[in-house]
């Protein structure tokens, strides 16, 4: 149990940190892009745009990674919610962040839709690595607490 629990916190740190990486990288993509389109200056739009395009790039190795690493998570968490029932609610968040994660990748291309799927989706991203970190490392701290109460 307590490797699923520490694989589980892992699995949450490294997503969430590619999820903030993306987004800081995203932001400065579409300002480098939009400083050379105001300013009308060509090398400036062709610097923007080779800035977008790598930024796009290391966001789809960055999706594809969060993908594999949520259906891990999601194996791992229903692992855990056999072992005991106070995890059930971290495998049913797991779940339904493996299904958004293949919603969100057939509707991200519509324009629109996909925005506001994809920001919400950001949401509830954050708030289900946050919530495992936390529930993780509480659930470690008194395995290990447990365990330091056994041995005296």
């Amino acid at each position: 149990m307590r490797e699923n629990l520490k694989l589980l916190r892992t699995f949450s740190i490294t997503n969430l940190t590619l999820s903030i990486v993306a987004a800081i990288l995203l932001i400065v993509s579409l300002t480098m892009l939009s400083v050379g389109v105001a300013t009308e200056n060509r090398a400036a739009i062709v610097s923007g745009s080779i800035a977008t395009t790598v930024i796009i790039a290391f966001s789809v190795l960055a999706s594809i990674a969060a993908i594999v690493l949520v259906i891990l998570g999601t194996i791992k968490a229903y692992n855990l919610s056999k072992m005991s029932q106070k995890y059930s609610v971290i495998f049913i968040l797991w779940l339904i962040l493996a299904i958004s994660q293949v919603f969100n990748i057939m509707f991200v291309w519509i324009p629109i839709v996909g925005f506001v799927i994809g920001s919400m989706l950001s949401i509830y991203i954050i708030f289900v690595y946050i919530y495992t970190i936390i529930k993780t490392s509480r659930s470690l701290k008194e395995y290990i607490d447990f365990k330091e109460v056994e041995q005296n």
